[in-house]
């Protein structure tokens, strides 16, 4: 097995992915002055309906740092059809791996077309906060993207092409399509990082890379 795990750009050593794993999901550190999100997010209404979307799920995003306003919440639920389309496109457990890839790209676009509606865009809810919403809805499927993500993946060697001309939906088809890959090229590294994790919920292979993406910010280590 490789000693080292990919995400986008970056490349970290396992031993030091593995720790960050397990820092991040003990729970002895819930009530730490900065808590990480784990379990608040990840064990967050298990049970919710996974074709439709509650006003609770569109709360969700602020178990991961991201701040939901009125403005926001309001934004969401318009966007709340158009996202619930793209659900009814994947089943629950679905994976990049098990999915058409032309089915998989549609599927994606369909979820943050509301990122290209004017009357919705620019209103307090971009990619970021999207994603944390539809992550925990499909967790095996749609990637978490944040800034610290992205700088594992654009603008660093190896990572994504960035191209202006591509729609907001579109870009985020490539950038899951990219995670996808790297997730379904490291069964093994991953598989290693699980078991680091030192909580009862379990967290999919998507998660356990965010995880690293996000702690990485864009530096390999280790290597």
């Amino acid at each position: 097995m490789n000693n080292v795990i990919r995400a986008g750009g970056v490349q970290v050593s396992l031993p030091i992915a593995a720790e960050w794993v397990e820092a991040y999901t003990d729970q002895a550190k819930r009530l730490d002055a900065k808590p990480y999100a784990y379990p608040a997010y990840d064990a967050y209404e298990l049970d919710s309906d996974p074709y439709k979307l509650s006003d609770a799920d569109l709360l969700a995003p602020g178990l991961l740092n991201v701040n939901i306003s009125l403005r926001a919440y309001y934004v969401l639920q318009d966007m709340r059809p158009h996202v619930e389309a793209a659900l009814k496109l994947v089943e629950p457990d679905a994976s990049w791996v098990n999915m058409d890839a032309d089915a998989a790209i549609a599927a994606v676009e369909q979820a943050y077309s509301p990122l290209d509606v004017p009357e919705l865009s620019g209103r307090g809810v971009r990619r970021t906060t999207l994603s944390k919403v539809l992550h925990r809805k499909r967790p095996n499927f749609f990637a978490l993207h944040d800034s610290r993500v992205s700088n594992c993946y654009y603008d660093i060697a190896g990572g994504i092409e960035t191209d202006k001309n591509r729609t907001r939906a579109q870009s985020m088809a490539v950038f899951n399509q990219r995670v996808a890959a790297d997730v379904a090229s490291q069964p093994e590294q991953l598989d290693r990082l699980a078991k680091a994790v030192k909580g009862q919920t379990r967290l999919t292979p998507l998660r356990l890379l965010d995880i690293i993406a996000w702690k990485a910010n864009g530096n390999s280590l280790g290597l």
